[in-house]
């Protein structure tokens, strides 16, 4: 038996929806599973990287958001086997990140955006080639060169990670 959870909170941006909960327990994990749950489900789906989702976001009406949470997990193993310096950076910036979006969690879309798209500090640009594949100093562009990830720390309304950090 296999738990898949579906989550509809939008507290992080002030939204009026309630806060629902949806579980389904089948019977195993195979990716026919969130398929036939989301069926008729349109809009954003923020997830961890199972391929079991492909399809829904090959429809067109699902929209992949990254989950940061899930990122930083192969760079804390990354680091945990090897003493990367390049994967303790790319923690050390994930935290400051974690500590920006928890700042403004509760704060309207257009402070947000203002907030992401803020140049942020000097002394990170020029190593963020290394991690993101932009110069920019931006929170926004700072991340782990993906664009899904990317999608959500652009948006005002997204959050960045499926965990509550």
């Amino acid at each position: 038996m296999r738990l898949w959870t579906y989550l509809k909170d939008e507290r992080d941006w002030q939204g009026a929806a309630s806060l629902d909960a949806y579980y389904r327990y089948p019977p195993d994990r195979k990716g026919i599973r969130p398929q036939d749950h989301l069926k008729d489900y349109e809009g954003y789906l923020h997830a961890d990287g199972y391929v079991g989702y492909e399809k829904l976001y090959g429809s067109g009406k699902v929209t992949e958001v990254a989950c940061l949470a899930h990122v930083r997990r192969k760079f804390f193993d990354l680091h945990k086997a090897n003493d990367s310096l390049i994967a303790k950076e790319a923690l050390e910036r994930i935290a400051a990140l974690y500590g920006i979006e928890k700042k403004i969690r509760q704060q309207p879309p257009d402070i947000k955006r203002l907030v992401r798209q803020t140049p942020w500090m000097s002394t990170h640009d020029a190593t963020s080639v290394v991690i993101a594949g932009s110069p920019s100093n931006k929170p926004a562009d700072w991340v782990p060169a993906s664009p899904r990830l990317k999608k959500a720390f652009k948006s005002s309304s997204l959050t960045k990670s499926n965990s509550r950090r």
